[in-house]
C-alpha cells in the first residue's frame, strides 16, 4: 500500500495537506472558525440567560427553536443547519455563566492589583428565599479616575456574625492574593456585627491597620424611627 502512495505526483499530497490543513489542523480553517463562531453565539445567548435572569433551559427549549424558525423563513434551510453544532443545553448555559463570572472577577482583581489604593463597601443583605448574603463592592483607581466594581456575593451560611463577614472578605483576598497593605477604607451600615471588639471592624483591622473605617448612619437612624 505504501508503494503505491511513494509513486504519486507531488501534487496529490499538496492537495491531501491544504484539505487537512481546512478542516481540522489549521486554525484558520473552516472547520475551525465555525466551531469558533458556534462557541462565541454559545457565550452570546448565556449572557443573554443571566441578564434577564430566565432559567437556563429557556436557551434550548425557547431560543434554539425561535432561532432556526427566523432563519429557516429569512435565510433558507442550509443556514439552519449551522445553528445544530451550537451548544446551548441546560448545563452547557451554566458553565459558561460560571466562566463569565470567573472572568469578570478576575479582570477586576487584577485592576485592584494594578492601583496603588482601593477600598470596600460591604452589606449584609437577606434574600428573597430568606438567606443571608454578603455583598462587597470595591473603588480603586484607573488612569486617575476612581472606578467602582461589584466584588462579591457570597452566603452567609452559618450566622451573621462579625468574624462570619470578615472571614468571607479575608478568604477572598487570600484565593485572589489581593494585598491587605493596599486596603485604604472600608465602609459598613453600622450595624453591631460590624462594630465591638469581636465585630468585622477589629478584625480586619488586625490585618490592616492602616485602613479608615467608615460607618453609615442609616441603619442607626432607621432603628432610631
Amino acid at each position: 500500500m505504501h508503494l503505491i502512495r511513494i509513486r504519486r505526483e507531488r501534487a496529490f499530497f499538496e492537495r491531501k495537506l491544504l484539505a487537512l490543513m481546512n478542516t481540522h489542523l489549521d486554525r484558520e480553517g473552516t472547520c475551525h472558525q465555525t466551531n469558533v463562531w458556534a462557541l462565541e453565539a454559545s457565550y452570546r445567548v448565556s449572557l443573554h440567560v443571566a441578564k434577564t435572569k430566565k432559567p437556563h433551559s429557556i436557551a434550548e427549549e425557547l431560543v434554539l427553536p425561535c432561532a432556526k424558525d427566523m432563519v429557516s423563513l429569512m435565510v433558507g434551510e442550509e443556514a439552519v443547519k449551522k445553528l445544530a453544532v451550537i451548544s446551548l443545553s441546560d448545563n452547557t448555559i451554566q458553565r459558561r455563566i460560571e466562566d463569565m463570572s470567573l472572568d469578570v472577577t478576575a479582570q477586576v482583581v487584577q485592576k485592584i492589583k494594578e492601583s496603588p489604593w482601593h477600598a470596600i463597601q460591604l452589606d449584609e443583605s437577606t434574600d428573597i428565599a430568606s438567606y443571608a448574603q454578603l455583598i462587597v463592592w470595591v473603588r480603586f483607581i484607573k488612569a486617575d479616575n476612581f472606578v467602582d466594581e461589584p466584588l462579591l456575593i457570597k452566603p452567609l451560611e452559618a450566622t451573621t456574625k462579625g468574624e462570619d463577614i470578615f472571614g468571607k472578605v479575608e478568604q477572598f483576598y487570600r484565593d485572589h492574593d489581593v494585598d491587605f497593605r493596599k486596603l485604604l477604607g472600608s465602609t459598613t451600615d453600622g450595624a453591631p456585627a460590624m462594630l465591638g471588639c469581636s465585630g468585622y471592624k477589629a478584625k480586619l483591622l488586625d490585618v490592616a491597620p492602616q485602613t479608615s473605617m467608615v460607618h453609615c448612619m442609616i441603619h442607626r437612624e432607621a432603628l432610631a424611627s
